[in-house]
């Protein structure tokens, strides 16, 4: 169902599986990487940069929060990167099974290493503004057969 499936919308339809399937729960992404408060920033579509003015696709969610909160794998997987970027800082990106991969984003210090295997839950970093960033939050992402898709709706409860 997860490899095929067309449209990556929200979770909430298929939840009941999800649980069912320990799979599924441990491998697909369907928790919010922050336990700690946070707010939602910026949200996942068309926006205007806050730093360029331009209007641009944002393929993430932005989540404020305070410095140093921990960051959680929202998924079992693979740490595939482990590094720092030119925009996105201090960087962590996590492979699953069914295709997708999850991308946690300005990280003031990563807690993990490429080739490490992480559970869901597990922290990989803390909340930081490394990269190009107006302050505190973690920008995160979903990725399914490399398409970014909207992180929102793989954060079961939240709208």
């Amino acid at each position: 169902m997860l490899q095929t499936a067309g449209d990556y919308g929200d979770i909430a339809p298929v939840w009941g599986i999800v649980q069912k399937d320990g799979d599924i729960y441990r491998f697909v992404p369907s928790v919010a990487p922050l336990k700690e408060k946070y707010r939602i920033s910026d949200r996942y579509g068309y926006r205007t940069h806050p730093i360029s003015g331009e209007r641009q696709f944002h393929a993430g969610l932005d989540m404020a929060a305070v410095y140093a909160a921990t960051v959680h794998a929202a998924a079992s997987g693979t740490v595939t990167f482990a590094g720092e970027t030119p925009g996105y800082g201090k960087t962590v990106v996590v492979t699953h099974r069914f295709g997708f991969q999850t991308r946690y984003a300005h990280l003031t210090l990563i807690y993990t290493r490429k080739g490490a295997k992480v559970e869901k839950g597990d922290v990989i970093g803390f909340v930081g503004s490394t990269g190009i960033s107006t302050g505190n939050h973690l920008h995160y992402e979903v990725i399914k057969n490399q398409k970014r898709i909207n992180p929102l709706n793989f954060i079961y409860g939240t709208k």
